[in-house]
């Protein structure tokens, strides 16, 4: 998956998915640090997932800029009548794999990880990160 636009002047290349979560996480201002790793107004959301992208050309990552990550909350909807992108993609595509190597690396031949994302992508908040390298 290529990565580029939204102000990043490169063109970037998905280097791994990972996911943070709690299925404690209140999403009140005192479940800091639960659930997802950044908030808005305050408020935790029951995960995120993050696409960490590299700078088209590298393999590996030493200066600011090198990478470029794309993040979203994600919270539990029961009332739902049906599944979601990512409730189809986790359960029915990778979920099995994900809980039987789970810490580990997995390669999912003929899956694109284009097929988590969203339809739309114009809305989006955009800062510079710290890194410590």
């Amino acid at each position: 998956m290529e990565l580029s636009g939204g102000f990043l002047g490169n063109k970037y290349n998905l280097l791994q998915i990972h996911f943070h979560w709690d299925e404690n996480a209140t999403g009140l201002p005192s479940s800091a640090r639960q659930g997802s790793e950044h908030t808005i107004a305050g408020k935790n959301y029951q995960g995120e997932v993050h696409f960490v992208h590299i700078k088209k050309g590298l393999t590996s990552f030493s200066a600011a800029g090198d990478l470029a990550v794309l993040g979203f909350f994600l919270e539990l909807d029961d009332s739902a009548p049906t599944k979601s992108w990512f409730d189809f993609t986790i359960e029915d595509m990778i979920g099995a794999k994900v809980r039987a190597s789970a810490g580990a690396e997995e390669t999912l031949p003929g899956w694109s990880a284009s097929q988590m994302l969203p339809e739309n992508l114009d809305g989006f908040w955009r800062y510079d990160g710290i890194a410590s390298f």
